[in-house]
């Protein structure tokens, strides 16, 4: 079941304090059910920087983007890595943006082809998505925060 989620981008890009790199969660589909779910996720990455950044493992697993699942009253529920991407290291040029589609945020490969995602609670019925995290394996070492995307969970 793919739901395209109701988006309610709270800020255009979200920027760390004192640097030239913003991350940005665009559009969002929300697959499964409570019990079983995971959010294909469009995420932008724009290097506003004058050095390139090398990039490993970027959205798979600690240190690196996560996406950060809360309650509307600001209660994490999950934070959680993406699908694996083809690419396990990639290198950012400088003063370019680079979009990332449809990530599998919440899923991952199971048996016979299946796919197991999260669960969240049935009482649940609209999250608050954010990706959290670091630029794993770049020069670049403060952590990043995008905006917020609101999202109703199919019923």
């Amino acid at each position: 079941m793919s739901v395209l989620a109701l988006l309610v981008a709270v800020s255009a890009f979200a920027d760390s304090a004192s640097t030239n790199v913003t991350v940005r969660l665009g559009s969002v589909s929300v697959l499964g059910t409570h019990t079983n779910m995971w959010f294909d996720c469009d995420v932008t990455i724009n290097n506003q920087t004058r050095v390139p950044l090398t990039m490993t493992n970027l959205f798979r697993r600690s240190p690196g983007l996560a996406l950060k699942v809360t309650d509307l009253d600001g209660k994490e529920l999950k934070r959680t890595y993406a699908w694996p991407l083809k690419s396990w290291e990639w290198t950012h040029a400088p003063g370019r943006q680079k979009e990332f589609k449809r990530l599998g945020y919440g899923a991952k490969p199971g048996k016979n082809g299946n796919v197991l995602g999260i669960s969240l609670p049935e009482t649940v019925k609209t999250v608050r998505l954010q990706i959290e995290g670091t630029l794993s394996g770049s020069s670049y070492s403060d952590g990043i925060t995008s905006n917020v995307v609101e999202v109703k969970i199919p019923q």
